[in-house]
């Protein structure tokens, strides 16, 4: 079955895991053919002979519930709670950084990891950018060179004119994200015309749905689901088009979604 087809839940077994979040060892019961349909990290901890298959319990130190909670919540509608405003006022930036490198590091299917780059992306569109430094810190020292998450942010940083916030205290960035700043206000420089109303200038690629999907999505071989090819549900696109003021202003005076 391909990771991206979600497993019917009347196929779903009653077989369960149960696992086991943070120093607080909080439970959570899920359904074993979901955790390793959609996720590399339990698709391994759970097969053979190894302790957890046998037990059926996973303990992961070092993530928090609400995190895993979100995680859950992913696994088994293939989306975050949408809702009105929910992605900004129910689901902070900590949570939401978090959740993406939990999944970078064990492996998680693609399209789950691409719903949670389009909350990152409206998210930013809606509120600018609120990340701290530690969030900033904390994304670049726990994923690779070529983190999605990581262009992202540098594009969103570069293009917001935010560059200029690092200046007073240059030593709590991390050094990476330094570098990786300069060189894509360089080449952002370099690219545009001396002209600025020139049509020629450069765009952020988080400006529009199929920027966002080239450049910052992960695709498999078998993936045919995003919006641009096809997977951003209605709701996330509404939110995208009115975050950038794009609906009518009778539509975004209700925001009715």
């Amino acid at each position: 079955m391909s990771a991206y087809k979600r497993p019917s839940f009347r196929s779903l077994t009653r077989s369960f895991v149960t696992v086991k979040i943070g120093p607080s060892q909080q439970e959570f019961v899920v359904h074993k053919e979901l955790l390793c349909h959609y996720c590399g990290y339990f698709k391994g901890a759970l097969s053979g002979k190894l302790r957890e298959a046998i037990e059926g319990l996973v303990t992961l130190e070092g993530v928090r519930p609400e995190v895993f909670e979100l995680f859950v919540e992913l696994l088994y509608t293939q989306k975050l709670d949408y809702g009105i405003y929910a992605i900004f006022d129910n689901i902070s930036w900590e949570d939401l950084t978090q959740l993406y490198v939990f999944s970078d590091a064990r492996s998680v299917a693609p399209k789950l990891k691409n719903t949670i780059t389009d909350c990152i992306v409206v998210k930013l569109k809606r509120n600018g950018l609120q990340l701290l430094e530690h969030q900033i810190n904390f994304v670049y020292e726990n994923t690779n060179e070529n983190s999605n998450l990581r262009s992202l942010l540098v594009e969103f940083w570069v293009f917001e004119g935010r560059c200029a916030s690092v200046e007073g205290r240059p030593d709590s960035w991390n050094e990476t994200f330094l570098r990786d700043l300069v060189c894509r206000w360089k080449k952002r420089c370099l690219g545009e015309p001396a002209d600025p109303n020139s049509a020629n200038l450069e765009k952020p690629r988080y400006k529009y749905p199929d920027g966002v999907c080239g450049s910052f999505h992960e695709h498999g071989e078998q993936d045919n689901n995003c919006f641009y090819g096809k997977s951003w549900s209605p709701v996330v696109y509404l939110l995208w088009l009115s975050s950038d003021n794009r609906l009518p202003e009778s539509r975004r005076s209700h925001r009715h979604l």
